[in-house]
């Protein structure tokens, strides 16, 4: 994912589903990011307490080790062109709920294999999310406000 900073912009390169992204220049301030995308074109993501909803559906996500806890919440619909996307170090990330969703050109590849540091080199696990409803939904919470 090229970083989406106002000063990156002239640095865009040209697919991927639910999955990590490639860094392709980690050598400057405008170097490449590594982040799950959440959101497709079209989906509705919120961040409600330490839940990912999208499209009112909550993410099972047992690779965050430590949840954000304040100021991560905030409710996006994508548009056609538009992905979500998340850091794993979620109190901490540099990611959509910060500079927004990203068009798919920022896209750069996806991320198989990770070698630093060697004693985790691994294959990168990508995780099956089940079924997400195609039509936004609300959350729970919002729902039962809505009914009052």
């Amino acid at each position: 994912l090229h970083n989406p900073s106002e000063h990156c912009k002239n640095v865009i390169k040209q697919d991927t589903g639910l999955s990590i992204l490639i860094p392709h220049d980690l050598g400057d301030d405008c170097a490449d990011l590594i982040k799950r995308v959440i959101g497709l074109p079209g989906e509705t993501v919120e961040v409600k307490g330490k839940v990912v909803y999208v499209n009112g559906t909550p993410l099972a996500e047992p690779y965050i080790a430590n949840p954000c806890e304040r100021g991560c919440e905030g409710k996006w619909t994508l548009d056609a062109d538009q992905y979500f996307v998340m850091g794993d170090n979620r109190p901490n990330s540099y990611d959509s709920r910060g500079f927004g969703p990203i068009n798919h050109s920022l896209i750069v590849g996806e991320a198989w294999v990770r070698y630093w540091p060697v004693q985790d080199m691994a294959v990168i696990p990508h995780p099956n999310y089940g079924t997400i409803p195609t039509a936004a939904a609300t959350t729970p919470a919002a729902t039962a406000t809505e009914q009052n």
